[in-house]
């Protein structure tokens, strides 16, 4: 093995809407691990032995890795099955919250990152969606990882959380 490799993160190809599972696992993985590097107190929460089978493959494969509380930017974390059923039946009465979707993370004011039926991963609020964020919530979560591993990333405590650095 030569002394001088480098691990490098590959970010330059788009590639769509095209990942699998495992790769979303493995990208996962990656997050907790570098969590747990950058951020004394982070413990991720145990896996979830046996996600519904009605839930999206991705929001499934996360479930089954850590049962919520997964950093994510700014102040969201993923939210374990009781929280998302709780935040469903919360939000899904406001009119504007979008039909068939599932909130997967909330952040300390109150949005939710959601995954819609198309798949799409959007922030929402009260007042509607915010912002479009991925095409899909593998992808998205590819684009942390990839974020994290190349330094794009700053943890700066419980009230700002992760931001893309400066």
């Amino acid at each position: 093995m030569e002394a001088n490799k480098k691990f490098v993160v590959d970010t330059g190809s788009a590639r769509g809407s095209n990942i699998t599972i495992e790769e979303v696992q493995q990208a996962l993985r990656d997050i907790n691990n570098w969590l747990g590097s950058t951020i004394p107190s982070y413990s991720p929460s145990p896996p979830l032995p046996s996600p519904p089978n009605d839930l999206p493959a991705f929001l499934k494969a996360c479930l089954s890795q850590n049962n919520g509380g997964i950093q994510l930017h700014e102040t969201f974390k993923t939210l374990s099955l009781d929280l998302i059923q709780q935040a469903l039946s919360q939000n899904s009465s406001s009119p504007l919250y979008p039909p068939s979707s599932i909130p997967f993370s909330s952040n300390s004011d109150g949005d939710f990152l959601l995954t819609l039926s198309s798949g799409e991963v959007v922030q929402w609020n009260s007042e509607g969606i915010v912002e479009t964020l991925s095409n899909n919530l593998g992808l998205f979560l590819e684009s942390l990882r990839n974020k994290m591993l190349t330094r794009k990333f700053q943890y700066l405590g419980e009230e700002c959380g992760l931001i893309e650095g400066v």
